[in-house]
């Protein structure tokens, strides 16, 4: 059983269920550890060597083409009737009747736009858009999403996968839990506050008690000797950190405490890292976010982002780095 310590922020086991987000409460964070150059701290190589470790196109409607200006009632290809008489019309040249006849067949492919029968040849379809995403989304050049959509402590999380030009939902749980007091602007968030960042974050890597459960993300098996220092004073704060390379206190209470990652076997069983915080680690604003599971009490966080154990596996085998994946949080 997880027990809340006396600091900012937890593990990501709030209450029966660890806090997330920074060490603070209870909940299982993030891990800079392997990062193999992804966004949160460094490599896997670097991590083990005490190195670093571990963003709608509006469419647009196309104007009127050269083609619709050139047919214009007003314009020189359309001709009104009794405009001229029939034995004028007869006596044109050919050079005349070949402009005529030119105009009147562009005329027909105007009227097929205007009247929705398709676009005439060449013109350039208007692209299309993201799809309405229930939270604000900096899509970037992502081809998957992870939307969390809170409601005071609980959210709704969807798995969005990029197909050609559509956005396509893979896995969907609305029993997710965000931090004990809801979410915060991500711009402003302090660490010690329970809540969980909004905006957009790239997911670098995972880490886990367990073995890698079939992710393509740089994964890292914690053993006891792997910390997330949450220490703000810290050179190494907010990134995984072995015990015998020092730079933090080897403590889990007080607010210069980090977090023991393999204490929390449940929460932190597979995890995928946040990058929140992190290029650069600014000091107090929070350490260790984390998509994980929830724990033995399904509660709130301290930041963290939790779901159904079964919810998280598929997540982690379908997330791929590719694929530049983010997360959106609102």
């Amino acid at each position: 059983m997880i027990i809340l310590r006396n600091r900012q922020e937890s593990f990501c086991p709030f209450g029966l269920f660890g806090l997330s987000s920074d060490r603070g409460s209870a909940s299982p964070h993030a891990w800079p550890g392997a990062r193999a150059g992804l966004p949160r701290s460094a490599s896997v190589a670097e991590y083990q060597n005490g190195g670093p470790q571990v963003e709608r196109a509006p469419g647009t409607v196309p104007p009127y083409s050269d083609a619709m200006a050139r047919t214009h009632p007003t314009g020189t290809g359309l001709v009104s009737p009794g405009s001229r008489s029939r034995r004028h019309a007869d006596a044109r040249s050919p050079r005349a009747a070949r402009t005529a006849a030119a105009g009147a067949v562009t005329a027909w492919a105007v009227a097929g736009i205007l009247l929705g029968s398709g676009p005439a040849q060449g013109a350039t379809p208007p692209p299309v858009p993201a799809p309405h995403f229930p939270v604000p989304v900096m899509v970037g050049t992502a081809g998957q999403v992870i939307s969390v959509q809170a409601r005071g402590t609980y959210a709704t999380v969807i798995a969005w996968q990029k197909t050609g030009a559509i956005w396509v939902k893979r896995y969907t749980t609305t029993a997710a839990r965000v931090g004990s007091h809801g979410i915060t602007d991500g711009a402003t968030r302090k660490q010690g506050t329970y809540t969980t960042p909004t905006g957009t974050y790239t997911v670098s890597q995972g880490f886990g008690v367990a073995a890698n459960p079939g992710t393509k993300m740089p994964y890292h098996q914690v053993t006891a000797a792997d910390w997330w220092v949450e220490d703000p004073d810290s050179a190494y704060y907010n990134r995984m950190r072995r015990a015998e390379q020092g730079g933090f206190p080897l403590t889990e209470k007080g607010d210069h405490g980090s977090e023991r990652l393999v204490n929390y076997p449940v929460q932190y069983r597979n995890a995928l890292v946040i990058d929140f915080n992190n290029r650069p680690a600014v000091k107090g604003r929070g350490a260790g976010m984390f998509l994980h599971a929830l724990g033995p009490a399904a509660g709130p966080t301290a930041g963290c982002v939790a779901l159904p154990q079964a919810v998280l596996t598929s997540v982690m085998r379908w997330i791929d780095p590719a694929q530049h994946p983010v997360i959106a949080v609102g």
